[in-house]
């Protein structure tokens, strides 16, 4: 008898809220590279009398062709740093991510990115930021890396993908969402129009006409098109 397949991880979408953070950015020849950067974060931080108030996290902004990541920790609002060439204070902005939890070696954890790479492509959503991997069990103590540990780890995969409460819902096709969502071109003009004073060309003005009838016909032929939809696809916008 062949062996139970693994189970796959399951997937959970998490509006997660802004954060201030310590962090340093790199370019990387290997994943391997980042322990000196966590001991660089760590010792300034140390150094500063500041501890990190959460988690630690590793913003990954690029695999390919060079690998670019960000190792952030958690900071209060309150906490000042001296100015430094490499390490910045900055606030993320809240996202939706969709997140999977690894539990066990931390060589492992490519198993988290591509279950969550795999959600991504089967449910048809857009990754608009970089992945992000909290560790929220890892053998770090104040600015302290230890060797041992890494065999039993618990850290969260997460990508944020665009539109997850609008883009989840099954009451149109994914296409028709998305002219829906053009619509936010001809608001961005009148709103800014209207309350900003801002004001475009003409041709700006002119390419939007064709813009809304391309809306108007798509909605025509959406015979399923409740007053819900638009809401829901105006509101992914602001939970982003």
């Amino acid at each position: 008898m062949s062996a139970a397949a693994t189970p796959k991880l399951p997937i959970s979408v998490q509006s997660i809220a802004p954060i201030r953070v310590a962090s340093l950015r790199a370019t990387l020849a290997s994943f391997r590279e980042q322990g000196g950067m966590w001991a660089e974060l760590l010792s300034f931080l140390s150094k500063n009398g500041t501890a990190p108030s959460g988690p630690t996290f590793t913003l990954v902004h690029s695999c390919d062709p060079q690998i670019v990541v960000e190792v952030c920790a958690p900071i209060d609002e309150a906490t000042q740093l001296p100015v430094n060439d490499r390490i910045t204070a900055h606030v993320l902005p809240a996202i939706r991510a969709a997140v999977a939890v690894h539990h066990g070696p931390m060589q492992d954890i490519s198993n988290a990115h591509e279950r969550v790479s795999e959600w991504v492509v089967a449910n048809k959503k857009t990754v608009v930021g970089p992945a992000r991997e909290v560790y929220l069990k890892v053998p770090i103590q104040g600015d302290e890396i230890t060797a041992v540990g890494w065999d039993n780890v618990t850290v969260e995969s997460g990508t944020h993908v665009a539109g997850v409460l609008a883009m989840s819902q099954n009451a149109h096709a994914l296409s028709f969402a998305h002219i829906i969502k053009s619509a936010e071109l001809a608001c961005t003009a009148i709103l800014s129009a209207l309350i900003l004073r801002t004001f475009y060309s003409w041709q700006i003005y002119t390419s939007l006409i064709t813009v809304c009838a391309g809306i108007a016909l798509a909605s025509v032929a959406e015979v399923s098109l409740s007053m819900a939809d638009p809401i829901r696809h105006v509101v992914s916008d602001y939970k982003r």
